[in-house]
């Protein structure tokens, strides 16, 4: 292989690589809410940059007139990776250079990458109450196709949120309209709604792969407050029939789809999850929180049930503060799980951490039960926290005083010894 030929091709390359990073690095750098493919392109060219510059200071330690490449294959393999790299990094950065100079005509306008179509597609900003949102949002068809067809609304639209127009109709449940905007061109990675919903995007393409820009799959889009027409099941068993595995995801929160079953999903839910292999102790970004606290927290008690029989342990489970599940409880007003843990065994005597880390105004840099965080949340909450120690068996009494917001816990001199907290 000829040296000369060789390095000149290479800087060629290296050019056409850094101008490519660096067309990138803007968009990622000055766009809202860059989408999870584009970032991980990002990378990969960043990466393949690096590689580039390697060469390139090898060719330069190269001594003679001629590079000694003994196989004939592997010279014709670098030559053809050189060639087709500087073309498709030369048409990827041309492109986003384009759509930057046309977003800039529109400053209502955004970038985002397609993964089922190749390069950069303009998106135009829309309010989040604007008329095709609301229309979209209410299955109102007419409203829909009459926004488009008189060029008020684009299939493109998208809200502050990231939120595409397809997200707002899968989540009405109105399939009409969803293949409306599907078939004009419309982002098809969008696996949330109804099982007719989910059969339709799989017929037209969508990628189970696909990531979007708050690292959801497919299976985030399950469990939502919205989506409540299709029991959950059904839905992943069609996921599962397309070979889908990435049940234990995480979104920047730390959260799986398990997480979101536990607060939006129902008992029937959970352990077949878990049989296909949803990991019930991945532990959210924060509050370290496995799936239960969530079910704890939002007050889902048939989650929770369920949950209870894959943690035997679930009485001494705690969070990064040491807060149990107890505490968790009182401090949501999730009494009725509250009740259910006592009469269980849980422990109130069980301190926390003496923390501001993640901790309610009102419990900053102090060490408590679960008995001083339901004096704090009112004289309902406290009453019926009392109420479930009584039941139990635990000796305690409710006193009225009028210090410390008219109430207090009192219990045996053992207990009240062992406890070691401010009430």
């Amino acid at each position: 292989m000829d040296l000369i030929g060789c390095a000149a091709s290479v800087l060629a390359l290296l050019e056409v690589t850094a101008r490519t990073a660096k067309a990138l690095n803007v968009v990622v750098k000055h766009y809202r809410d860059a989408p999870a493919e584009l970032i991980r392109l990002k990378h990969q060219v960043d990466g393949t940059k690096s590689q580039i510059v390697l060469l390139h200071y090898v060719l330069e330690s190269v001594n003679g007139k001629s590079l000694k490449i003994d196989d004939a294959d592997c010279a014709a393999t670098l030559e053809r990776f050189i060639s087709d790299t500087i073309t498709c990094f030369s048409a990827i950065s041309s492109h986003i250079e384009q759509q930057s100079l046309q977003s800039r005509a529109d400053k209502s306008a955004k970038l985002n990458i397609s993964p089922s179509s190749p390069g950069l597609r303009l998106q135009r900003l829309v309010p989040t109450n604007s008329a095709i949102v609301h229309a979209c949002r209410t299955g109102d068809s007419r409203a829909v196709w009459d926004l488009l067809h008189l060029g008020i609304a684009s299939i493109n639209d998208v809200t502050p949120e990231n939120r595409p127009l397809l997200r707002y109709a899968l989540e009405s449940g109105s399939l009409e309209i969803v293949e409306y905007l599907i078939n004009n061109g419309a982002e098809v990675n969008d696996m949330s709604g109804p099982v007719e919903n989910q059969t339709l995007l799989l017929s037209k393409g969508a990628d189970l792969d696909f990531v979007d820009s708050e690292n959801w799959t497919p299976a985030f889009r399950v469990f939502t407050r919205t989506v409540t027409q299709t029991p959950a099941l059904e839905l992943f068993d069609i996921l599962l029939a397309h070979s889908f595995t990435e049940l234990n995801t995480q979104d920047g929160e730390g959260w799986t789809c398990l997480h979101r079953a536990a607060v939006y999903g129902v008992g029937n839910d959970i352990t077949p999850l878990i049989k296909l292999g949803a990991n019930t102790m991945i532990k959210t970004v924060k509050l370290c929180w496995i799936p239960i606290f969530c079910a704890v927290h939002f007050g889902n008690i048939s989650t929770f049930t369920e949950l209870m029989k894959h943690h035997p342990d679930f009485l001494t489970l705690k969070d990064v503060r040491e807060w149990t599940l107890l505490h968790v409880a009182v401090n949501a007003k999730q009494v009725e799980i509250a009740r259910t843990l006592v009469s269980l065994g849980a422990d109130p005597h069980s301190l926390s951490l003496a923390t501001d880390f993640f901790i309610p105004a009102d419990l900053k840099g102090v060490s408590v039960t679960p008995g001083d965080i339901a004096k704090l949340r009112g004289p309902e909450v406290f009453a019926a926290y009392v109420e479930a120690l009584k039941f139990a068996g635990q000796q305690v009494e409710l006193n009225t005083t009028e210090m410390d917001e008219g109430m207090d816990l009192f219990w045996p001199a053992q207990d009240r010894f062992e406890e070691g907290s401010i009430s």
